[in-house]
């Protein structure tokens, strides 16, 4: 991707031998390519749940309007809702969805998997913590770890944390998981000394889905 580096638009700092200009607001600025349009991406709403991403961004005079972009991936191609509509169009090479989303996916703190579960009437989903996630092991043989903490929404507080181990053997996914807590049997602590098939648990394969994009 081929924009010039901003200078200090922001008083922030530039990104050297990147594409953008990040600021002291969490702001990142660009330019649409075609007719020097700005777009602001406000990197604290970049969040994804379940395979849809979503991230706000102001455009427009001075920010003058803003826009909550929505990313979706599906047989390896990037679909958007944007500005023009409210429904899902291909992200389109050199267009400036596809520079928002080169940013957004640059920036994603906050992943969630979300059932539409509930605990004491409060909505609850999985926040997956990319921020220490491992990939290790041999091309022929990777190995991935990466934890998931089920948490209620806007309510602070784990309700249950599990750290899962991926290995792939002959292109099939297996895994493992436990929780490092005591007052736990066996049994409730961890899945056990058996590797299990991914595709048998629906956290699981999900989870993996989100590791191996991110």
């Amino acid at each position: 991707m081929k924009k010039k580096i901003l200078a200090a638009i922001f008083s922030g700092m530039v990104l050297l031998g990147g594409s953008y200009s990040i600021s002291l607001a969490q702001e990142i600025l660009i330019y649409d390519k075609q007719y020097g349009a700005p777009y602001w991406i406000i990197t604290e709403t970049i969040s994804q749940t379940n395979n849809v991403i979503t991230a706000d961004v102001g455009y427009g005079q001075n920010k003058s309007r803003k826009h909550t972009y929505k990313f979706m991936q599906k047989d390896n191609v990037w679909y958007c809702v944007n500005p023009s509509g409210n429904q899902w169009v291909t992200v389109e090479p050199n267009s400036p969805d596809n520079d928002i989303l080169y940013v957004v996916l640059q920036n994603i703190n906050n992943v969630y998997i979300d059932y539409g579960e509930t605990y004491m009437k409060n909505p609850i989903h999985w926040w997956v913590d990319l921020q220490n996630m491992e990939k290790t092991g041999t091309k022929d043989k990777p190995v991935i770890k990466i934890s998931a903490y089920k948490v209620r929404k806007n309510i602070d507080g784990v309700l249950d944390f599990k750290i899962y181990t991926f290995i792939n053997e002959n292109n099939n996914w297996l895994y493992k998981w436990y929780t490092p807590t005591s007052g736990k049997s066996q049994n409730e602590a961890s899945s056990g000394d058996e590797w299990q098939d991914v595709s048998n648990d629906r956290l699981t394969k999900d989870l993996l889905q989100i590791a191996l994009t991110h």
